[in-house]
């Protein structure tokens, strides 16, 4: 019934952000040897937005602007740049990312 559909459903989206967060772990063991430069996140967030659908690339930015990497962070920046039609992504890079200490 719809209980056992409901269920079905949140375990499918706790796996999806399981995913995500492996993910996140890899790119920041990939992200963080590189030390200069930014065409490599450019290029992987382009990638991603055009691999995925807009709702999956929304939360993958958010979980990657997350991390402690700041390579991590300016590749969820790309991500939010390819979203900013979205008036509350525009709002967040305005009020949260235009902060970040470590933002070169």
């Amino acid at each position: 019934g719809v209980k056992n559909l409901i269920f079905v459903c949140h375990i499918f989206y706790w796996k999806k952000e399981q995913n995500m967060q492996k993910y996140i772990k890899r790119l920041e063991h990939d992200f963080s040897e590189i030390k200069n430069g930014f065409k490599e996140f450019e290029k992987r967030a382009q990638l991603d937005f055009e691999s995925y659908e807009e709702k999956e690339v929304h939360a993958l930015a958010k979980l990657a602007y997350q991390s402690e990497v700041y390579q991590v962070r300016m590749y969820a920046v790309f991500l939010f740049g390819y979203l900013s039609d979205d008036k509350a992504v525009l709002h967040f890079m305005k009020e949260e990312v235009s902060k970040d200490k470590n933002w070169r």
